[in-house]
């Protein structure tokens, strides 16, 4: 397959040397019906101490973008990576699977979005969480004992010593997400990749997470990367925004751009189906028409002219680029609200 090159991101200002750089990353996805281009040459960076947010509609190749370079994928589907994704230098497309083994957890940790199915159901959370530390910083059983009741304060969960004894099916929704933080994080490592950590939990519980990870992550020095398709908790957390559409960024800059001067008629339509606080009871909902694409059989053109309200003849022809915005770093994939002159390859 041929895969097309887009520009690199630009960085932050003043910044050198991103932690993770990623360029023209594809990711094709292999089961024993169908092949599924999930992701097709996206490039980002993500500095030290920087939230980047992933958005997007489920399906939109979030996930898969940031666990399949890092041999994170669900048993039966086989995931084929191409370009590079590099973590303070080194490729990990390049990387043995032992190498990968090693970079996980050390360098990179993960929340996964629904912890009763990532924690071992089977084993106490204690040997769970102490297992990172033997294998990840070579302590002793005492050493990584006390390291986990240390952990599991540190995230918030009360009675420690007590809570080490429990499986995880005796525990909460949140309280088994913050012991699924506690382990990712229980190796420091440089970047922390969160992916849905909030979803299926009330409000409250949503809230209170959001601050932990905001806590950890300065208290750390960490870089994370917010696998999210809540408009609400970019707000909150991020620094930039990159817009996925099925399987592309279509869009790339700092949240205040993103959130405020959006460019791309998906991030648009994103940000209006967000619900007014202070609407009237019984106003009508704003959602996106349509249905994403079907990434094993990917059109001609822009993917989101089907269900775009300013779609014109160039969008079904060809496949728009990232273009920056004049005097900004922020990028946006469209023909319309992004005019491009230059000739741009099909799909």
């Amino acid at each position: 397959m041929t895969v097309q090159r887009h520009p690199a991101t630009s960085t932050v200002p003043g910044a050198r040397d991103p932690l993770l750089s990623v360029k023209g990353l594809s990711v094709l996805l292999f089961t024993e019906t169908a092949t599924v281009r999930a992701v097709t040459d996206v490039a980002y960076t993500v500095h030290r101490g920087e939230t980047l947010a992933i958005v997007g509609e489920s399906g939109s190749g979030k996930t898969v973008m940031n666990l399949a370079p890092l041999g994170l994928m669900p048993g039966g589907v086989r995931a084929v990576v191409s370009g590079s994704v590099r973590l303070s230098g080194e490729d990990l497309t390049q990387a043995s699977e032992d190498r990968l083994m090693q970079v996980r957890g050390r360098k990179v940790g993960v929340v996964f979005q629904d912890p009763l199915s990532a924690l071992n159901p089977n084993r106490r959370v204690g040997p769970q969480i102490e297992e990172v530390f033997r294998l990840r910083l070579g302590l002793d059983a005492a050493a990584s004992h006390a390291r986990a009741i240390e952990f599991l304060r540190m995230v918030g969960i009360p009675e420690p010593e007590r809570r080490l004894r429990m499986f995880p099916h005796e525990m909460s929704g949140g309280m088994r997400q913050r012991v699924m933080i506690a382990i990712a994080i229980a190796a420091e490592p440089e970047l922390l990749i969160a992916d849905e950590p909030t979803t299926a939990l009330d409000v409250t519980i949503q809230s209170q997470l959001l601050e932990l990870l905001m806590r950890l992550q300065k208290q750390l020095g960490m870089a994370m990367v917010l696998v999210t398709h809540d408009v609400g908790v970019v707000a909150r957390v991020a620094d930039r925004v990159a817009v996925m559409y099925a399987g592309e960024i279509v869009e790339l800059g700092t949240a205040e751009e993103i959130l405020k001067r959006p460019r791309h008629p998906y991030t648009r339509a994103l940000l209006a189906a967000v619900p007014e606080p202070d609407a009237p009871v019984g106003s009508r909902f704003t959602g996106l028409s349509g249905s994403p694409p079907d990434l094993s059989n990917p059109a001609v053109g822009c993917a989101f002219a089907p269900r775009c309200p300013l779609v014109q003849g160039e969008c079904t022809r060809a496949t728009p680029m990232l273009t920056q915005a004049e005097g900004s770093g922020h990028l946006a994939a469209c023909w319309v609200s992004t005019p491009q002159v230059a000739e741009r390859p099909t799909r």
